[in-house]
């Protein structure tokens, strides 16, 4: 059953809607398949608005809308927080709305977190897939926020990783998120400073919230591949202007060029040259090919992705038919 199958088989006042949690959609969902629909859908036309952003007393209000050439639209509402949260957990929570894009019927809702966190995943496995050093070996994490372990997991799916290091500011968090990882053949440790090993990775992925750069241009080695998640904000930066201007950088939403702290200041510094999409990589032969000293790829988060997630999830929902997931009839 694909996206297309959410608009058949029932008569209008029959299906009923579905509202599925954070557990139950990290539960439904498949990253592998998940990989395979985004890939497909960041080559073919779709609509995406550009995402409004409000600021709140404490947390930023984001509003996402999509769609494509199937039956649905979607609308993403979250906060993200400014601080982490004091007890754990994450600081990006809301709700998505897949709604008929004719009748404009609420075709499900889903709880926002656990389908933000497994998008920006999936979409950094993709992006790790198409534009990281076929021989990558060993990879940074520089973070240890809800998202770190999805995008361990996600380059762990997209690389034949042997090596993954942490590194956060918090100690305690670090070698906890290291508890997490549990992959055979692969050793994952906690480090203390991020110079202690980012001269010695393939791949150095950060998601933070830092308006200063943590990565500069004379740490990486030559040839590494760094996926900065973490920004999107003009205020936000995770590395600084010398290696965005050594680099060749891909952006999931051509957005980030406005968005992403990095690449603004980069802009204004004369240094950002020629900027490729994700979905432009995607469609060429060879994806590895360049001069450059690094590549970047640069995501703020993709409203298609969130649509494409929330279609599958919703049409896995489906398919169980258990009684679980369905409410409203």
């Amino acid at each position: 059953m694909g996206a297309s199958d959410l608009s058949k088989g029932a008569p209008q006042g029959e299906l009923g809607m579905i509202f599925l949690t954070d557990a139950q959609v990290a539960e439904l969902a498949d990253l592998p398949e998940l990989t395979v629909k985004l890939r497909q859908a960041f080559q073919t036309p779709a609509v995406i608005p550009a995402r409004t952003q409000y600021e709140a007393p404490g947390s930023k209000l984001l509003v996402m809308p999509a769609w494509g050439e199937g039956p649905n639209l979607g609308l993403k509402v979250v906060t993200v927080a400014d601080r982490a949260r004091p007890h754990g957990g994450p600081n990006v929570n809301g709700i998505y709305l897949l709604l008929d894009r004719e009748t404009g019927d609420v075709r499900a809702v889903l709880e926002a977190a656990s389908l933000t966190a497994l998008r920006t995943a999936c979409v950094s496995a993709l992006a790790a897939s198409a534009l990281a050093p076929p021989a990558s070996r060993s990879m940074l994490m520089i973070g240890t926020g809800f998202l770190a372990p999805h995008l361990i997991r996600a380059h762990l799916q997209a690389c034949r990783l042997e090596r993954v290091y942490v590194w956060g500011r918090s100690a305690a968090k670090a070698k906890a998120l290291v508890q997490e990882i549990i992959e055979p053949g692969v050793l994952v440790e906690a480090v203390d400073d991020i110079e202690d090993v980012i001269g010695q990775v393939d791949i150095v992925c950060a998601a933070t919230a830092s308006r200063l750069p943590l990565i500069r241009a004379a740490q990486p080695r030559l040839g590494a591949y760094l996926a900065l998640i973490g920004s999107f904000t003009p205020e936000m930066r995770e590395a600084d202007v010398e290696i965005i201007g050594q680099s060749r950088v891909v952006v999931d939403i051509r957005d980030a060029l406005e968005e992403a702290g990095e690449l603004v200041d980069a802009a204004r510094a004369g240094r950002l040259s020629k900027v490729e999409t994700l979905g432009e990589v995607l469609g060429k032969p060879d994806k590895h090919t360049g001069s450059h000293c690094f590549t970047v790829f640069k995501s703020v988060g993709a409203a298609l992705a969130d649509l494409v997630m929330a279609e599958a999830i919703v049409a896995a929902a489906m398919r169980r038919s258990d009684g679980r997931f369905v409410i409203g009839l």
